[in-house]
């Protein structure tokens, strides 16, 4: 309704200013009045419709009709009081002019009234027109935050969309404003996104991407869970070699990766150098199994290592090994027993040479329980560190007697010392039951190490059929000597001895009648007594 802004009803006196004003909004319009007069009208009841070109029918159409039209609907069109400024007194405008008068002030009243009154938003996303709304004071704030959660709602995750709302009021029709909730769904149908997910990072290079830091973990745990022991406990939680981080990240939603797929990714093998330093008991071929290799491929990536070649402790060789993208670390603890190696005590022998050995007493290894943290990479040792020991049985020494003296050179010296100590002679040289026995026997307890009595060469280290186990020496002087019915041979032929270095152990193989040696002294070949030549 346009009013004089002093007045409070809907006259207009002598308003040279041209002036009206919305009541609603305050705004001043202007508004062409007669040179002089007073106009005053009623809020026209005539329907003027929004199409611009009805108006400007409206306007165009012969003024007569436009007063028959309105004299039949007098009661509901604007009346127009007028002051004739070329009349003394009061008048009325003529009509066909008063008509044209009322007919401008209803168009103009009404296209104020269109122009001033949105009853409707519009809402946008970006420059594309979703609907129309009902005026209700909503914001662009509430619209995004309400189609955001609604869209977090249907996919579960968190999004960044890009696209913007914006909204702009309008005046509408009944039947073009829509619902606030089907704008709503529509908006969400417009929209494209990124979704949040979660960027596996592998020593700072992105492996694999995934839904979000629970099924990143499920990825890694699934890694972690081949290297886990099932009935070893762990000294602490299983870790990774390489930096590994998990960070949120927005991306489309085709880049994600199943977790299966992630898993692959993390497992792939990369060939890498490696040394592994020998220890005690190591062989080449078990060295090369260990690193699921074959020796042909360890010798290749060693240069100078061949199959002979003796391994040294501590000695450091190169391996090629495969190696997953991601490796890793468990720590076991674990309890084992181990056995407890039995020491070893000397009793020095100082009228034997160095090379006399004996055992006197065998003893007894023993054992203990072991509690150790054994850390592993991908399943394989690394490293060791004891916890603790418990000894389970008490090892018993072994008592070893050994010579002090040193050793003669491996020739003849030219003297005959008795092949066996403590002996007892039970059988001398010459006639002997119908024959001539060709040596003597000194009797002692079977295992009694044999000695040569003098330095030189085996020539023999056999069977020697009624001399059973049998060796003989040749001295290279002119001189041999023979041992017979030993329990076991302790040279071989070509062998050069020292004397008093063992060459055998007493027995009683051969025609004997219990443990004793044999021992003959041949001179160019013909037997003579041994005790002529034994000191």
């Amino acid at each position: 309704m346009l009013v004089n802004p002093n007045k409070k009803n809907c006259d207009i006196e002598n308003n040279t200013n041209n002036e009206l004003t919305n009541i609603e909004t305050g705004k001043i319009l202007e508004f062409p009045t007669p040179p002089e007069g007073i106009l005053s009208f009623k809020e026209s009841k005539v329907i003027i419709k929004r199409n611009n070109d009805l108006i400007s029918n409206i306007t165009n159409t012969n003024s007569n009709n436009i007063l028959n039209k309105l004299n039949t609907k007098e009661k509901k069109s604007n009346i127009i009081k007028f002051k004739n400024p070329n009349k003394k007194g009061n008048g009325f405008l003529p009509p066909k002019n008063g008509l044209l008068i009322a007919l401008g002030a209803t168009v103009l009243a009404s296209s104020i009234w269109f122009l001033t009154n949105k009853n409707g938003i519009e809402v946008f996303v970006d420059d594309k027109s979703i609907g129309i709304i009902p005026n209700e004071d909503i914001t662009v704030e509430e619209l995004t935050n309400t189609s955001l959660a609604k869209l977090k709602e249907q996919l579960g995750t968190d999004i960044k969309v890009n696209e913007k709302i914006s909204i702009k009021p309008v005046h509408a029709s009944k039947k073009e404003i829509v619902s606030t909730e089907s704008v709503l769904s529509e908006i969400t149908n417009s929209y494209t996104f990124e979704v949040e997910a979660s960027s596996i990072i592998v020593d700072g290079k992105e492996i694999a991407i995934v839904k979000n830091e629970e099924e990143a973990k499920k990825v890694l745990d699934a890694i972690k869970s081949k290297y886990i022991p099932k009935d070893t406990p762990l000294a602490s939680e299983p870790t990774f070699v390489e930096k590994v981080e998990v960070k949120n990240k927005f991306i489309p939603e085709e880049d994600i990766t199943t977790n299966e797929t992630a898993i692959s990714l993390l497992n792939v093998n990369s060939e890498q150098g490696k040394k592994y330093t020998i220890q005690a008991g190591d062989t080449l071929s078990k060295i090369a199994s260990d690193a699921d290799m074959t020796i042909a491929e360890l010798l290749k990536i060693n240069p100078g290592l061949t199959e002979d070649t003796m391994l040294k402790i501590g000695q450091e060789l190169n391996l090629v090994v495969a190696v997953p993208l991601l490796s890793v670390i468990v720590e076991e603890q674990v309890v084992y027993t181990e056995p407890i190696k039995k020491p070893i005590e000397t009793i020095n022998n100082d009228k034997e040479y160095k090379t006399y050995k004996k055992v006197i007493s065998a003893g007894k290894d023993g054992s203990k329980e072991v509690t150790a943290k054994v850390k592993k990479v991908n399943g394989v040792e690394e490293s060791k560190e004891i916890i603790s020991e418990k000894v389970l049985v008490e090892a018993i020494p072994e008592k070893v007697e050994v010579g002090t003296l040193n050793t003669p050179p491996k020739k003849a010296i030219g003297n005959f010392i008795y092949p066996v100590s403590g002996a007892r002679l039970t059988s001398g040289y010459g006639a002997r039951w119908g024959t001539t026995h060709k040596g003597i026997d000194l009797a002692c307890p079977a295992g009694t190490p044999i000695k040569a009595s003098d330095g030189g060469t085996v020539v023999f280290s056999g069977w020697g059929n009624g001399y059973g186990n049998m060796i003989k020496i040749d001295h290279g002087n002119g001189f041999s000597t023979i041992y017979g019915h030993n329990s076991k041979n302790a040279v071989s032929v070509g062998q050069k001895v020292a004397q008093g270095e063992v060459v055998g152990y007493v027995g009683s193989t051969g025609n004997s009648t219990g443990n004793h040696v044999h021992f003959e002294v041949l001179k160019n070949g013909i037997s003579d007594n041994p005790l002529n030549y034994l000191k």
